[in-house]
C-alpha cells in the first residue's frame, strides 16, 4: 500500500506531505526535489526548516497557522510564497486534513501543496484588464450599452445615462418602461434599427432622435453589433451611443451661414454691377458738364451747371457708400495699414468743414494729448472715412454750440511699441432719442427727427463707420441726450507706434491749362457712345487724333490697321470684352508694345495693382475726371508744358527775399501746414474746402507781402465761384511750384 502511496505521489504535479505534530517533523511525498530545485538531502524535514523558505512577508500568517493546527480540526486552506534554491519565489496552495487519535484530537496532518504561481499570475493579469477596460467603460465620453431585442437595457456606462439625464440604470429602467414609445421620437426609426441589426449583425453611423429625461430633445449616432451563443442564438446586442445635436446644429448653421454668404455674395455682385451701370451715365453727366464749364459765361447757366455736378457726385457719394457696404458685408473690404499723422487728419477734417462750420456760426477745435505719438500704423483712407462720417454728421445735426474733436492714448504699462488710441466727436447738436439709439449704426436706420427730410442722407454712414472701426480692431459707442448732443467715442486697440516717421509721397504735379502732346493716336474702346464722346472731345482739344471701338474685337483690327501710341480699354463691353482683348492685343507681335490703359467702374482702391497684373498698363476708374484722364496719358505720351503767362513769370522774377516779410515764417507755414493741406484737398475737388485754401493763401500773401499769392488766390477764387472744376485742378497744380520757389529763394537769402 505504502509503495503504491509512493508511486502515485510521485506521478502526480501535487506535493503530498505528512506533518507529525509531535516532533514537527515533514514527511513529503511526490517530486519535491524538482518542485523546490534541492537535492533529497536538503529538502526541508521538519517546521523550522520549511518555515525559513517562507517569504518573510507570509511567515507570521504561516506560524500563525502551525500553533493553531496543532489543535485545532479545520481543514487546512493557506496561499503563501516558497523560496526555490535558484532564488525564485513560487506561490503555493496548502490543504490539509488532520488525523485525529482517540481523544478527536489531531496528532498529525495530510495534505499537498499545489504550484499555482502561473495561475496567479494570470489571475493578476486579467484583473488588471478587467481593471483597465472597466476603466474605460466607466469614464468614457460615450455612451456605452448592453440591451435585449425586447427592449430591456441590460448595461449602461455612466455616460448613456447622463447622456439620457439619469444618475443610474435603475433610475433608467424605471422611468423608460416602453422603449420603442417613451425613448425613441421617431418608433419606426427603432424598429427599421433593429431590422438591419439582426439582417446584418451590425449598424453603424445610425442616426436618430431621443427624448431625454426633461423632455428635451437629443440627436444621437449609434454603432451597434449582435451577440449570439454558441447555438447561434441572438442573446442581446451591445455598442454605443453618442449626442451629436451640437455637431447637427453646428451643420445647420454652417448651410444657414453658407446660404447668407452666397446671398450677400450675389448680392454684392449685383451692387456691383448696377455701380456699373450707373457710373457709365454719370460718367457722360459729370465728364461732359466739366467740358462745358469752362465754355459757360452767364452766370444762371453756371448755377445750373454747378446744380448739375453737385447732384452728380452726390450720387456718386451714394454709389460709393453702398459699395463699401457691400464690400464690407462680403468680407471683401481692405484694411491696409501705413505710417499716418492723426495731426494732419484732424487738421484736414478742420479745413473741409470751415466753411459750413462758419456759415453756422459753430465752434470747432481739435485736441490731440501731447503724449499721443506723431506716426501711428493705421489706414489712412478708413480713419478720414470715419472721421469724415462722425464730424459730416455733427455740423449736419449742429445748429447752435460747438463741436469738438480729441484723440488721446489709454495707458498701456511697459508697452512702447503699442497704444489705445480713443477719438471722440462731441457736438450740441438735436441729439438721439434713446429708443433710437438701439439701431443708429444699422444700415439704412435714421433717428425720427430726420423723417421730414430737414437732414436727408442715405443712413449708411454710421452703418459703415462701425463696421469699419470693428476691423481695424476697435469699438464705436455713443452717449446723447436729445436735444443736447452726442459723443460718439472710438476706440482702436493695440495700435502700433511708427519708428520709422511717415513717408510722404510726391505726385507728379502738372499744369493741364498749359500743357501740349505731341502729335499721337489714341484709340478709344467703349460700347457707351457718350463715354466714347467725352473722351475723345477733351483729347481733340489737346490735339491728339482720335480713333474709335465700340468692343474689344474691333479694337484688335483697329490697333492692328492703324498701331495707335496708346489705347483707352473699357473693361465690360458685349462681343468681347477689355481683359480679353488686351490679352489678344500683348500676345499679338504688331501691337504687344502699345499701351493699354483700363477703364472701370470699379472703385477698389486696390483696383489698380489688379489690373497691372492682368496686362493692363495703366488705369483710370468711372466717372473720370480730366486731370487724372491726362496725368495718365502722360505717362506713355511725350507732352511738353507752355511756357506761363507773361503776367505770372513777372511776378515770379520780381519775387526778393528782402522784400518779403517774415520769409522763414512763411516758409515754414508752406511746408508744415499748407503743403500738407494741399495735399489733402488735391484730387478731392470739394468746392467750399478748395474755397478756404483760397483765403488761407491770400491772408498769407497780405501778411508777408507776396504779390504773386494775392493772384494766385484771386484766380483761385474766382475758379471756385465760377465752379470751373477744370481750372480749379490746374491751379491747384501749381501751388508747390510756387512753394519751392519761395523755399529756394529763402535758403539763398540765408547763404
Amino acid at each position: 500500500t505504502e509503495e503504491r502511496f509512493r508511486l502515485a505521489a510521485q506521478n502526480v504535479s501535487d506535493l503530498i506531505y505528512e506533518w507529525v505534530i509531535e516532533d514537527d517533523t515533514l514527511l513529503w511525498f511526490g517530486n519535491v526535489e524538482k518542485a523546490l530545485g534541492y537535492s533529497s538531502g536538503e529538502i526541508p524535514y521538519n517546521i523550522e526548516a520549511w518555515v525559513k523558505l517562507i517569504h518573510p512577508e507570509d511567515v507570521l500568517q504561516l506560524a500563525d497557522a502551525v500553533e493553531h493546527h496543532r489543535n485545532s480540526t479545520e481543514p487546512i486552506h493557506y496561499e503563501y510564497r516558497v523560496k526555490r534554491k535558484d532564488g525564485s519565489w513560487r506561490i503555493w496552495s496548502d490543504n490539509g486534513t488532520p488525523v485525529l487519535d482517540e481523544n478527536g484530537r489531531p496528532y498529525k496532518w495530510i495534505g499537498s501543496c499545489t504550484d499555482i504561481t502561473e495561475r496567479k499570475h494570470a489571475e493578476a493579469e486579467l484583473k488588471k484588464t478587467e481593471e483597465k477596460y472597466r476603466d474605460i467603460f466607466e469614464n468614457a465620453i460615450e455612451g456605452i450599452f448592453q440591451s435585449t431585442f425586447e427592449g430591456k437595457i441590460l448595461t449602461v456606462n455612466p455616460a448613456f445615462a447622463q447622456i439620457l439625464g439619469f444618475t443610474s440604470l435603475e433610475e433608467l429602467n424605471k422611468t423608460y418602461t416602453n422603449l420603442r414609445e417613451q425613448l425613441w421620437v421617431e418608433p419606426e426609426k427603432r424598429d427599421e434599427f433593429l431590422l438591419v441589426l439582426v439582417e446584418q449583425g451590425i449598424v453603424k453611423n445610425f442616426e436618430s432622435k431621443f427624448y431625454k429625461k426633461n423632455g428635451k430633445i437629443i440627436d444621437v449616432l449609434f454603432n451597434a453589433r449582435v451577440v449570439k451563443d454558441e447555438k447561434g442564438q441572438l442573446l442581446y446586442f451591445e455598442g454605443n451611443l453618442k449626442d451629436i445635436t451640437e455637431r447637427k446644429q453646428a451643420e445647420e448653421f454652417r448651410i444657414a451661414k453658407e446660404a447668407a454668404e452666397a446671398a450677400t455674395r450675389a448680392k454684392s455682385e449685383f451692387i456691383a454691377n448696377m455701380s456699373h451701370e450707373i457710373r457709365t451715365p454719370l460718367n457722360a453727366v459729370l465728364g461732359f458738364s466739366e467740358l462745358l464749364t469752362p465754355l459757360v459765361t452767364e452766370s444762371k447757366q453756371k448755377s445750373y451747371l454747378e446744380s448739375i455736378q453737385t447732384a452728380g457726385k452726390s450720387l456718386l457719394t451714394l454709389i460709393n457708400d453702398i459699395l463699401d457696404l457691400s464690400k464690407i458685408e462680403a468680407g471683401m473690404m481692405e484694411i491696409r495699414y501705413e505710417p499716418v499723422n492723426l495731426r494732419m487728419i484732424f487738421n484736414e477734417i478742420e479745413q473741409i468743414f470751415k466753411l459750413k462750420i462758419s456759415q453756422k456760426y459753430l465752434s470747432f477745435s481739435t485736441k490731440i494729448e501731447k503724449d499721443l505719438p506723431l506716426a501711428l500704423i493705421l489706414d489712412e483712407t478708413r480713419l478720414r472715412q470715419i472721421l469724415l462720417n462722425l464730424v459730416g454728421n455733427a455740423v449736419k445735426f449742429t445748429e447752435k454750440g460747438y463741436i469738438n474733436v480729441s484723440a488721446r492714448k489709454k495707458n498701456k504699462e511697459n508697452d512702447r511699441t503699442n497704444v489705445d488710441l480713443v477719438i471722440a466727436v462731441e457736438d450740441t447738436g438735436i441729439g438721439i432719442p434713446e429708443m433710437d439709439q438701439m439701431n443708429i449704426f444699422d444700415s439704412f436706420s435714421q433717428h425720427h427727427s430726420q423723417i421730414d427730410k430737414e437732414y436727408g442722407g442715405s443712413g449708411l454712414g454710421l452703418s459703415i463707420t462701425k463696421r469699419l472701426v470693428e476691423m481695424m480692431n476697435g469699438k464705436i459707442s455713443l452717449n446723447s441726450e436729445f436735444g443736447k448732443g452726442s459723443l460718439f467715442e472710438i476706440t482702436l486697440y493695440d495700435v502700433k507706434i511708427s519708428s520709422g516717421g511717415i513717408y510722404q509721397k510726391e505726385e507728379k504735379i502738372l499744369d493741364i491749362n498749359n500743357l501740349s502732346f505731341e502729335p499721337a493716336t489714341v484709340l478709344i474702346v467703349d460700347d457707351v457712345e457718350s463715354n466714347r464722346t467725352f473722351i475723345k472731345e477733351l483729347l481733340t482739344e489737346m490735339k491728339l487724333n482720335v480713333l474709335e471701338a465700340a468692343n474689344g474685337q474691333n479694337a484688335l483690327l483697329i490697333a492692328e490697321e492703324s498701331k495707335p501710341a496708346i489705347i483707352i480699354m473699357d473693361i465690360r463691353m458685349p462681343v468681347m470684352d477689355g481683359f480679353e482683348a488686351t490679352e489678344r492685343l500683348k500676345s499679338n507681335l504688331c501691337t504687344k508694345d502699345i499701351p493699354v490703359i483700363a477703364l472701370s467702374a470699379s472703385s477698389k482702391i486696390t483696383e489698380r495693382d489688379k489690373m497691372i497684373k492682368l496686362g493692363f498698363d495703366g488705369y483710370l476708374s468711372k466717372p473720370v475726371r480730366i486731370y487724372n484722364l491726362i496725368n495718365e496719358l502722360t505717362h506713355f505720351l511725350k507732352f511738353y508744358q507752355k511756357s506761363k503767362p507773361k503776367e505770372e513769370k513777372k511776378l515770379i522774377e520780381k519775387l526778393d527775399a528782402e522784400n518779403i516779410v517774415q520769409i522763414k515764417e512763411l516758409t515754414d507755414i508752406l511746408q508744415n501746414t499748407m503743403m500738407p493741406e494741399w495735399e489733402k484737398i488735391h484730387g478731392v475737388m470739394d468746392t467750399s474746402v478748395v474755397e478756404n485754401f483760397a483765403v488761407r493763401i491770400k491772408s498769407l500773401g497780405k501778411d508777408h507781402n507776396v504779390e504773386i499769392f494775392n493772384v494766385y488766390a484771386k484766380d483761385l477764387l474766382h475758379h471756385v465761384q465760377t465752379f470751373d472744376i477744370a481750372n480749379i485742378e490746374i491751379a491747384l497744380s501749381k501751388f508747390p511750384e510756387i512753394v519751392k520757389i519761395l523755399v529756394d529763394l529763402k535758403e539763398k537769402y540765408d547763404e
